[in-house]
């Protein structure tokens, strides 16, 4: 993922000398990596995925009214880098549930 956010421009001028992904790479590459996490998550500590329709987002249910949406999570670490640390979002929705 770090690779990922490195290769994103910073700036006009760095967008003119250096390809960066799509969109849709960066959409793609959330919904794999997030998929990914997810699963992690699900098999460790339960919740089933489902679509939060106040959220329009697919994410992890464990009851009550408790969610967490790896693919929106991954898809902030690639775009903001590691301010958006994936781990530590791991390990409260490990923690957390």
């Amino acid at each position: 993922m770090v690779t990922l956010h490195k290769s994103l421009p910073k700036g006009r001028i760095q967008k003119l000398f250096k390809k960066s992904p799509t969109d849709e790479e960066i959409r793609l590459m959330s919904k794999v990596l997030g998929a990914y996490l997810g699963e992690v998550i699900r098999r460790n500590k339960g919740g089933e995925w489902a679509s939060n329709e106040q959220f329009d987002a697919l994410g992890l249910y464990f009851g009550d009214d408790k969610w967490v949406f790896p693919v929106a999570k991954v898809h902030k670490r690639l775009m903001n880098g590691e301010e958006d640390n994936v781990f530590s979002f791991y390990q409260i929705a490990m923690n957390d549930f």
